[in-house]
């Protein structure tokens, strides 16, 4: 259960390790509770795995025993409640979220076309569609991300946006990890539709220019700095921790402002 994976999708990754070993409990042992758990655990990752477009780099066997496995496992989840009554209430509402995850995830396993939202105005932070990308929270919370990023079409542009900037950065054009810009405002410009001018280290912070054809020049960090674009001929657009913007299409020299440090730059 291999595949070639993109160097980026730390998602993907995690989750092939995680499927093989669910698939591996379950089909081995059938009433543990924690293997009941893992399974679900991946199937809610999967309807992450589909937001983020990783899904088709599952091989078909594993899609194929997930399936089986994951179906065999959503008659049992009654068993993950105590008959006692002793389960604590967050437990409750985590068992009772875990089985509309775990069928969208079979859904998503088996090819079906994704419902079509009953919204387009859902809110998702930044650090979500990070932690999206890079599998960093548990399935339920991957699973809950996922879903709001499917009923916001600003958020489906910053995750495409952020996948964007993490295969520029595979491809060795970026060495440090870009932000995706912060707080939800004006429009990132994607770095691979323009030319990399400069990359510098101001005040300890790593910064990137690039400069599009339309005479814009966007500054790029790999920290939540603040950024800022000016000088002579140069009017600034944006200006938001990570990202700076402007319009420069005469302008010879430009100031960057790294967390209140300035440096210019000619070009």
């Amino acid at each position: 259960m291999t595949a070639s994976l993109p160097s980026s999708s730390a998602l993907l990754t995690r989750y092939l390790r995680d499927a093989e070993a669910a698939i591996r409990a379950r089909e081995g042992v059938e009433h543990r509770r924690a293997d009941l758990e893992a399974i679900f655990e991946v199937l809610a990752m999967t309807v992450a795995l589909e937001v983020s477009g990783d899904l088709p780099h599952v091989p078909t066997s594993t899609r194929e025993s997930l399936r089986r496995v994951g179906s065999r496992a959503l008659l049992q989840i009654g068993t993950l409640i105590s008959c006692d009554g002793d389960e604590d209430e967050d437990r409750i509402e985590a068992v009772r979220l875990l089985g509309p995850y775990a069928r969208d995830g079979l859904r998503a396993l088996a090819g079906k076309e994704r419902p079509v939202p009953r919204r387009d105005d859902a809110i998702v932070l930044e650090q979500e569609l990070v932690g999206l990308v890079r599998g960093s929270f548990d399935g339920l919370r991957l699973a809950e991300i996922a879903w709001r990023v499917g009923e916001s079409t600003e958020a489906q542009r910053g995750l495409a946006l952020l996948r964007r900037l993490e295969a520029y950065e595979d491809q060795g054009a970026v060495r440090a990890p870009l932000r995706l810009a912060a707080d939800g405002g004006a429009t990132m410009r994607d770095p691979s539709e323009g030319r990399r001018i400069a990359e510098l280290v101001v005040a300890g912070h790593a910064v990137e220019i690039h400069r599009f054809e339309d005479g814009t020049i966007a500054a790029y960090a790999a920290s939540a700095v603040l950024l800022r674009l000016g000088g002579e001929h140069v009017s600034s657009r944006v200006s938001r921790p990570g990202y700076a913007e402007a319009l420069a299409a005469n302008a010879s020299a430009l100031e960057l402002e790294v967390g209140g440090t300035t440096t210019t730059l000619s070009f």
